[in-house]
């Protein structure tokens, strides 16, 4: 069968990698398929393009990114970095990452400096080489009677991230499927000193959001509104 439906997927080296799959009747949660080159659309049941990286571990891929010759498998628990710069079949298990997963696709984008992911313990950014808590020494995880000094993040509230290629913004609002009053709360590090920002100035309360999307024209944009009934705002960074 070469034939399959996808919970995630990225390009890299000419081909597309797919995540958490259905397929011959069955759903593989951790299982990651390969295309051959410049075909997108096929993905063949069979090795060397099944691709195992941690079988039968009791989770499920939940994004895929790609940098600079390696696959990072997001699992809910887990960060798995796989090496693909050899030919199909060749790849291998680099460095896996526990405490490192996200539970929700919203909680990665890629940067001009590597792929960044926000979860309860930080935020983070592999460059490449390492991976790097943007967060250490700069915020806590959770501080409910503070907040300006912490992320506060609840992975079940769905947190989203986003870059801006521009201002070189890396965005994170804590919580997009939740309306009450720290609803509009949002951080933005600064990659050009480092520096992190605390905000409440880019929704308004009440408000349920989407994922944020790097636009064409280097903006940084996503739809915001009270209900599904209603036709969202549009808000840009």
């Amino acid at each position: 069968n070469t034939h399959a439906r996808y919970k995630t997927a990225v390009v890299a080296g000419n081909r597309l990698y797919a995540g958490n799959i259905f397929q011959s009747g069955k759903i593989d949660g951790d299982r990651m398929i390969a295309s051959p080159v410049h075909k997108y659309d096929i993905l063949p049941e069979i090795e060397p393009n099944v691709i195992r990286v941690s079988a039968g571990d009791g989770d499920e891929i939940i994004k895929l990114e790609a940098y600079a010759d390696r696959i990072l498998q997001f699992k809910k628990r887990t960060l798995y970095i796989v090496n693909i710069s050899g030919p199909l079949g060749d790849e291998f298990l680099e460095s896996q990452h526990k405490n490192m997963g996200v539970e929700n696709p919203s909680q990665t984008c890629m940067t001009e400096y590597g792929v960044a992911w926000v979860n309860a313990h930080g935020v983070f950014l592999y460059d490449g080489q390492n991976i790097i808590d943007l967060t250490l020494n700069k915020l806590q995880s959770t501080n409910t009677t503070d907040r300006p000094r912490a992320l506060n993040i609840t992975e079940s509230n769905i947190p989203i991230i986003g870059y801006h290629p521009d201002n070189k913004w890396l965005v994170i609002h804590p919580q997009s499927t939740i309306t009450d009053a720290n609803d509009v709360e949002a951080w933005i590090h600064d990659f050009k000193n480092g520096s992190w920002t605390y905000t409440q100035e880019f929704t308004t309360t009440d408000d349920y959001k989407s994922n944020m999307i790097w636009t064409s024209d280097n903006n940084l944009v996503f739809a915001a509104g009270t209900n599904s009934s209603n036709t969202p705002d549009f808000f840009k960074y």
